[in-house]
């Protein structure tokens, strides 16, 4: 599937699209978010200006989801998840973090996670 995502931000260099299977996850960090995505199987990060609400809302995908204040993550990515409802934390393909789910979102991540990736 080539589907493609455009992340833009503020600034007109502020652009970068990607194959929806090269998308592992977008983490804000002040003004900016930092999208993380794979490059010739490496992780690489690229930063745009934009507020993590503004960027999701421009995401029009259920398979993104929004699981913490500060993160967005593809489900398509997600390689396990660990603890429960409280202290849920998300590990994906290829990245070294583990994320965070809030309990404001784990309700949605845990609706996507079943029906993306088939987790209980």
């Amino acid at each position: 599937d080539k589907l493609m995502i455009l992340f833009a931000g503020q600034g007109t260099k502020d652009k970068i699209s990607m194959m929806v299977a090269d998308f592992i996850y977008a983490k804000a960090q002040d003004n900016y978010i930092e999208i993380h995505y794979l490059k010739n199987e490496q992780i690489s990060r690229f930063l745009i200006r934009s507020s993590l609400a503004g960027l999701y809302d421009s995401l029009n995908y259920d398979f993104l989801v929004r699981c913490h204040r500060s993160y967005i993550v593809n489900l398509y990515n997600v390689s396990s998840i660990k603890g429960g409802r409280n202290d849920l934390r998300i590990t994906m393909s290829h990245a070294d973090e583990m994320i965070p789910v809030s309990k404001t979102y784990v309700d949605d991540t845990l609706e996507g996670l079943k029906k993306y990736k088939r987790f209980q």
